[in-house]
């Protein structure tokens, strides 16, 4: 059973040294077969890899080195297919163990973070493993309580927390699976896009506020027609290696690299970038080694930095990440740095087969930090939005929207129920060369509220569903305008609850009166007003 307390313990001793068989001796328990009162405890590491059940997407787990409070990490991320991850998990997203046993852990809302990772979509499909045994003693004791089953607040938790949640966002694979993940999902409705912009063009030029709220107003494009996300294909990188590929075009990892060089060093073979304060420092490499390389059983690869040429700094948090041929290095500013500050990285790449190591060399220039203000640019002032304070906010762009019914996998897969209206997904993707957060908004079609109006007006249901449906995605669509256009007030501080949740909460609150606003409201005639005493003050 997915409750039971085989899986429990699994996810208690992921990677066990031994398996241990647990023996069924509870009074009444009777099985089918004799093996039945003996089941293996593998771990759950042996239980998803060497399992044959499936379960897993193609490419994973993934592994990356991680550096953070001056201690190497080494993170594991598991990417289940779709409704496969609850029969091994609870509420565990990132489990974090010392010598297979874990020591404490972070639930799955971590993926689920907004601006911070981005993955809502891949929220319930997701485990990471940390291998923790690198830390000293005095690291373990500040970050794990002394219980051994959860983690403390100590200062190091959230240099760690940190580190793996900049991983999350930019791992070019997860981003993949979201990516293919929310066009499937999407590929189900295209025939209703067409409706739902006329209908939604039709109110926004029918009204001058909402003219002035939502400037943009255009679909985005698909952001990845083909391919890898942010990866430059094939073929040889600036360092002058070669990339093996299949007849198919799909990458052929070697076990052992041949070369791993920094995409973009020119001349004395230092690569130069400025990095400002408070920001972070990625760099690109190109590879030819596997994507397991750096965490498997045999001669695994070793990657790790330092600052050569400054014993006063000390060396940057940094995660480092593979993906069929290129390599992505994610750094910070180390905290005593300062703007104006030079300073050498050398990154060091080894395995015990190797004779020589790749070192590369990356020389950071340290700058202020460069105040940034969204919704300013031109593109919104030849918008004609008018001289308004509205005017000057940043618009949004017209929504994908996806019907949700009782019982369909939208349903199950976004924990619906009779009294939820509306749901919404804002995940981060690029388009067009830039950067931007495209929104999914899920309609419940069997709220209560809807079927009880259905079922006692006179009216096309088809009518009603419509008014119920646009009528959400404007609520929405306004507590998202609302959000992005207070972020300076919040000073970078993100609110307790999202405004995905916000919304979630107040269109369930406001779907009894949605409909009945509507239809009563909008048949208001000035003749009714006066009979009701409204308008004596003209």
């Amino acid at each position: 059973m997915k409750d039971g307390l085989l899986y429990a313990l699994e996810r208690l001793m992921p990677q066990i040294a031994l398996p241990i068989k647990l023996h069924e001796c509870r009074h009444g328990f009777k099985g089918k077969k004799e093996t039945s009162f003996e089941t293996p405890l593998a771990g759950l590491v042996v239980r998803l890899e060497d399992g044959k059940g499936g379960n897993l997407e193609p490419g994973f787990p993934k592994t990356a080195p991680i550096r953070a409070a001056d201690t190497k990490m080494t993170a594991k991320i598991y990417a289940f297919k779709e409704n496969k991850a609850t029969t091994y998990l609870a509420n565990e997203g990132v489990i974090f163990q010392i010598s297979g046993q874990a020591h404490g852990y972070l639930p799955k809302s971590i993926f689920a973070r907004p601006k911070r990772v981005g993955l809502q979509r891949l929220k319930d499909s997701l485990l990471v493993l940390v291998d923790c045994s690198q830390l000293s003693p005095r690291s373990r004791e500040d970050l794990f309580m002394t219980s051994r089953d959860r983690l403390s607040d100590h200062a190091i938790r959230q240099e760690i927390e940190e580190e793996l949640m900049d991983w999350l966002k930019n791992e070019p694979s997860l981003r993949r699976l979201q990516h293919e993940r929310r066009d499937k999902d999407l590929e189900k409705r295209l025939k209703e896009e067409k409706p739902l912009e006329e209908v939604l063009g039709k109110v926004m030029r029918a009204s001058p506020t909402l003219k002035s709220l939502f400037l943009e107003g255009q679909r985005l494009s698909r952001p990845f027609a083909s391919g890898k996300t942010g990866g430059s294909g094939g073929g040889s990188g600036d360092g002058g290696g070669s990339i093996r590929s299949d007849d198919e075009g799909r990458f052929i990892g070697r076990r052992h690299p041949t070369f791993f060089d920094v995409v973009g060093i020119k001349g004395d073979n230092v690569l130069r970038r400025k990095c400002e304060l408070g920001r972070r420092c990625r760099i690109k490499f190109r590879t030819d080694v596997v994507n397991s390389y750096f965490d498997r059983a045999t001669d695994k690869g070793n990657y790790d930095i330092e600052i050569v040429d400054r014993e006063d700094l000390g060396t940057p948090n940094a995660n480092f990440s593979l993906d069929d041929g290129d390599a992505f290095l994610s750094l910070s500013l180390p905290p005593e740095a300062k703007a104006g500050d030079r300073f050498t990285i050398e990154s060091r790449v080894d395995d015990p087969t190797l004779v020589e190591p790749f070192v590369s060399h990356i020389r950071l220039t340290v700058s202020d930090n460069r105040a940034r203000k969204g919704g300013q640019g031109k593109k919104n002032s030849k918008s004609g939005a008018g001289k308004g304070k509205l005017g000057k906010g940043k618009g949004i762009t017209l929504p994908e929207v996806v019907s949700v019914k009782e019982g369909d996998e939208n349903w199950r897969q976004h924990r619906f129920d009779s009294g939820t209206a509306c749901h919404v997904l804002s995940e981060p993707i690029s388009a067009n060369g830039e950067d931007t957060v495209a929104h999914t908004f899920y309609i419940n079609l069997s709220n209560t509220c809807l079927v009880t109006e259905m079922k006692y007006q006179k009216v096309d249901h088809r009518i009603l569903e419509a008014k119920f449906k646009y009528g959400n995605v404007l609520l929405g669509l306004a507590m998202l305008h609302d959000d992005e256009n207070n972020k300076e007030k919040r000073n970078g501080q993100e609110d307790e609850t999202s405004v995905e949740e916000r919304i979630r909460l107040v269109t369930s609150a406001v779907s009894p009166v949605l409909l009945p606003m509507i239809d009563q409201l909008s048949g208001l005639s000035a003749d009714e007003l006066e009979s009701f005493g409204m308008m004596d003050g003209e």
